[in-house]
């Protein structure tokens, strides 16, 4: 059985006014033209932010490879996404059947522009 890698997302924020959920984009190419995965997590307001209810798994990838993800929050009704940076991540060769990478973003307060992005790895099985 050959071994596949996942991309594991969590702690999505946004400052957006408004914000039904966020999208999650993987391509196998740095020009985004071979979408490979995506995902998307409903979110919650904590009073402050919306914040990612639920991680999303991009799943299916060969460990080794890079991959390309840029992601955002979703408005409702328009539907319109302020997507991150490109974020390049490679999907890391084990032992362990899975390998997963996590990474934190938080949108700027438009969904539109300003993003920044922290990533912290963290490898799971």
């Amino acid at each position: 059985m050959a071994l596949t890698a996942s991309i594991f997302v969590h702690d999505l924020t946004s400052h957006a006014l408004y914000c039904s959920q966020f999208n999650v984009e993987c391509y196998s190419d740095v020009g985004l033209t071979t979408l490979v995965a995506t995902g998307s997590s409903a979110v919650t307001w904590n009073g402050s932010v919306w914040v990612q209810s639920t991680g999303i798994f991009l799943t299916g990838l060969t460990p080794g490879s890079t991959y390309y993800l840029h992601w955002g929050p979703v408005t409702p009704v328009t539907g319109v996404v302020g997507w991150s940076a490109t974020y390049t991540a490679v999907a890391n060769t084990v032992s362990t059947p899975t390998v997963s990478f996590s990474a934190t973003y938080q949108a700027s307060t438009s969904c539109q522009s300003g993003s920044s992005l922290t990533s912290r790895p963290d490898v799971m099985c």
